[in-house]
């Protein structure tokens, strides 16, 4: 989003077998941030890395609990920390395609080991601005050297791999590109440059097979992943004509912030709450919801170089909120709703890493009080004036904060089906009976040993379901599924008021995914199935199911 040039720091992710916890405040800078978070209850395992990208991450080179990273880490609370970082300037075909401005990276990163650093996400242009002012001709010849694997060309990229196995780096994900289709960054606009797709596509596959193998033979106990990433709204280009194929991506990403090109968010006014959902709903979920079915392995042929059934990891490669400025563009300025929106759509979705924007820059995003500058204040500083957004940052502690060791309240009986048997749930069977069981075979629950099953060598429809008493207020509803794809109809469905429905569609995937949705009841109970309408040999599989 045409940001300042600063190197970008990642949080890193949560584990995913253990829960979420409630944030205290941990200075006196955080006192009312953490007592908001203290508040609220404790949520369920977040099964993504968490990150961030800190504005001074580029100088802050003490990587201990004195500098940025070590006190981020402790204000949010996480035992893991990554870091996401980008070349500090757009000048030299040095800064911009060889790592420089990261080369301590590498070396914390042996340091502290990758228990505590574990990835680090690097974003790698593929060539500097244009000597000449902005030139699309220059750019467009930089892009054909690279699609010819010219050698003189390429030899940055053997730069950048060389330099990746020296200076000591353990796992980084090379975010490449990222936001090409926006014509902001020094590969210019690609609608006007001859020779696109088709020289991008060869382009990045040319670099890929170049970083991978010079790594490989430099250190091969080394990862080095790849990152698609363009932004979430196709600025200039059609981002699909642009996917250089499975093979060479290992990840597909966007970046992702609170605010929508509809006209449902009004510039220089602070939106209610039923707005600020109303902009989730309509403009901001359908174009996340994009590259999740792009990436899905339901979806054969939509992806160039499709390997068949690979769904590919999602990167939240940047997302935060945005300000509300008079003459701006519309945002949701303080919007919890956003930050509650987007943490539950990345745990029910195949995301391995999220990286929130804690930078001012041409939006600002900063959630962690230590990080907004000082008001007045000629440079960015991490000063003390707090978060502009005090609401939503005390729910993002909540949600991503692994502090604390506080259970999961869960109001369902036989969540887990460790009964060995379907005990506590309830069974509309449209046709076919036997195809709902629970099973101990292997891979067939989530954890512990039992999950429940729908399976038959003939066509099915059931609805397994149960309803619970529970205070009148917010509950989340979440399970893990996973399931064959191609069913009819298959979906997590909560009854809360009435008949009042929210509809939560289980998508395809082969390995576990977390679905969730959360509802306000008002009548005291609550009402959770799940209806499956398959065909022979179509399958799904639920297990750990929450209401809490």
């Amino acid at each position: 989003m045409n940001r300042l040039t600063t190197n970008r720091l990642t949080t890193n992710r949560l584990t995913t077998n253990r829960l979420t916890k409630i944030g205290a405040a941990l200075s006196a800078l955080l006192v009312v941030a953490g007592a908001l978070v203290a508040a609220r209850p404790a949520q369920a395992a977040n099964p993504f890395e968490e990150a961030a990208y800190l504005w001074t991450q580029g100088t802050d080179t003490d990587l201990s609990g004195d500098g940025d990273w070590g006190m981020y880490k402790s204000w949010l609370g996480v035992s893991r920390l990554g870091v996401e970082s980008d070349p500090g300037g757009w000048d030299t075909w040095a800064n911009t395609t060889e790592g420089w401005n990261n080369n301590h990276w590498g070396d914390q990163q042996t340091r502290y080991g990758t228990g505590a650093l574990p990835d680090i996400l690097l974003g790698i242009g593929t060539m500097p601005y244009s000597p000449h002012g902005y030139d699309t001709t220059w750019e467009g010849q930089q892009w054909q050297l690279e699609a010819n694997n010219d050698p003189a060309t390429m030899q940055h990229f053997v730069n950048l791999g060389n330099n990746i196995a020296s200076w000591n780096y353990k796992s980084v994900i090379i975010r490449m590109d990222y936001e090409f289709d926006g014509g902001w960054d020094p590969y210019g606009n690609l609608n006007v440059i001859p020779g696109m797709p088709g020289n991008f596509i060869k382009a990045w596959q040319n670099i890929v097979n170049t970083v991978r193998s010079t790594v490989k033979a430099k250190n091969p106990n080394i990862s080095v992943k790849f990152l698609w990433n363009p932004t979430d709204s196709n600025v200039q280009v059609w981002s699909a004509n642009y996917y250089p194929g499975d093979a060479s991506v290992d990840y597909i990403g966007f970046d992702n912030y609170d605010y929508d090109y509809s006209g449902i968010y009004q510039s220089g006014v602070q939106p209610s709450t039923a707005t600020q959902q109303t902009a989730w709903t309509k403009s901001i979920l359908p174009r996340i919801q994009w590259f999740a079915d792009f990436a899905s392995a339901a979806n054969p042929g939509s992806r160039n170089g499709y390997i068949a059934g690979r769904s590919v990891p999602l990167i939240v490669g940047e997302w935060g909120l945005w300000q509300v400025a008079s003459g701006g563009r519309g945002a949701g300025g303080d919007d919890p709703t956003y930050i509650q929106n987007m943490h539950d759509w990345m745990a029910s979705h195949n995301v391995y890493m999220e990286s929130y924007f804690e930078t001012p820059s041409d939006g600002v995003s900063t959630l962690w009080p230590g990080g907004f500058p000082t008001p007045g204040s000629g440079n960015p500083s991490w000063g003390t004036s707090g978060s502009p957004y005090p609401n939503a940052s005390a729910l993002y502690r909540t949600l991503f904060s692994d502090a604390g060791a506080v259970p999961v309240t869960n109001y369902l009986t036989n969540p887990g089906f460790e009964t060995a048997s379907l005990t506590g749930w309830t069974m509309w069977v449209g046709s076919n009976p036997a195809a709902a069981y629970a099973s101990n075979n292997p891979g067939e629950a989530h954890s512990g040993s039992w999950g429940y099953v729908n399976w038959s060598s003939t066509p099915y429809e059931l609805t397994a379901y149960q309803q619970v008493t529970v205070p009148n207020g917010s509950h989340t509803v979440s399970a893990w599924i996973k399931n064959s794809g191609g069913e009819t109809t298959c979906q997590m469905l909560v009854k809360y008021y009435g008949g009042v429905v929210a509809t939560v569609n289980i998508p395809a995937s082969s390995t576990w995914q977390k679905i969730s949705t959360t509802v306000n009841v008002t009548s005291g109970t609550l009402e959770v199935s799940f209806y499956n309408k398959a065909a022979a040999n179509q399958w799904l599989n639920v297990d750990d199911v929450v209401v809490n």
